[in-house]
């Protein structure tokens, strides 16, 4: 098992020296390919489910990565590379995949964070996302082990995509969709007997706010076949998920094929 998890820390390692300068110059495209690339070789050498979310959720901080420069306006910059370094280091202290899908699920939400605040350009949302933040640290401090820490990071994140999302539609037109998927976070909670079905649930929602962020952000439908084709994957996957922890790997692959649009959209 351990030269498992060293074979696919290496992997991961590989691929940030190819990219990470890149993302600051603009003209992503290639650099996204790359990381899915790296994604779906990772994907091939993982041997267990909980190998599949570290592959996930780092794949999802690579994404993010590029996505929070696009946002930048050179504000956040010195945060935004100090938290994908954070990773990195931190994943050099990890023992097993657990300890790494925190690593993941909590750079995951610092980087929702940082994209949270950078859109929220008058303030309006600095409240709600000053308690998310107060309940992540909260629920961290108190927490009995990494997989409670792992669901911790999961909702949090969904939390700080809602506020995205709110910000992404400016309109207002798809606030009744945004809505309905924060209450299913709390709502199907309520039917999570463990931290495993928690991470689950936290890692759907956070596909599902994808989805709407994608559709919002895609405005000419250049993106459209690939987001619906996202969605039916999605949602076929499921039915062959054996247990949560497939379905958390499930939700996070689908998180990362959005974010790939995403980030797609954005750069411009």
């Amino acid at each position: 098992m351990k030269k498992i998890t060293s074979l696919l820390l290496i992997l991961i390692m590989l691929s940030v020296c190819s990219f990470s300068v890149n993302a600051k110059e603009g003209n992503c495209k290639n650099v996204i390919e790359s990381v899915l690339n790296d994604f779906n070789s990772t994907n091939e050498k993982c041997g267990s489910s909980p190998q599949q979310q570290v592959n996930g959720s780092y794949r999802c901080v690579d994404l993010l990565y590029i996505i929070a420069y696009e946002l930048d306006d050179g504000t956040h910059t010195d945060k935004i590379d100090a938290l994908y370094d954070t990773l990195y280091e931190n994943n050099n202290d990890c023992e097993g995949s657990s300890q790494q899908i925190r690593n993941g699920m909590y750079r995951m939400m610092e980087f929702f964070e940082v994209i949270a605040r950078e859109l929220d350009k008058n303030g309006d949302y600095a409240e709600r996302i000053d308690a998310v933040m107060t309940e992540y640290e909260t629920v961290d401090t108190s927490s009995s082990g990494t997989s409670e820490q792992c669901a911790n990071g999961a909702y949090r994140c969904a939390e700080l995509l809602e506020i995205i999302a709110l910000e992404f539609d400016e309109e207002g037109l798809f606030s009744d969709e945004i809505g309905k998927i924060a209450d299913d976070l709390v709502l199907k909670d309520k039917n999570c007997p463990g931290d495993s079905q928690k991470l689950a649930n936290g890692s759907y929602r956070m596909a599902e706010m994808l989805r709407v962020i994608a559709g919002i952000l895609d405005k000419d439908g250049e993106y459209t076949d690939e987001i619906g084709e996202i969605e039916t994957n999605f949602l076929e996957n499921h039915k062959t998920c054996n247990g949560a922890p497939q379905q958390s790997v499930n939700g996070l692959y689908s998180c990362v094929d959005y974010l790939s649009v995403i980030a797609n959209v954005l750069d411009i």
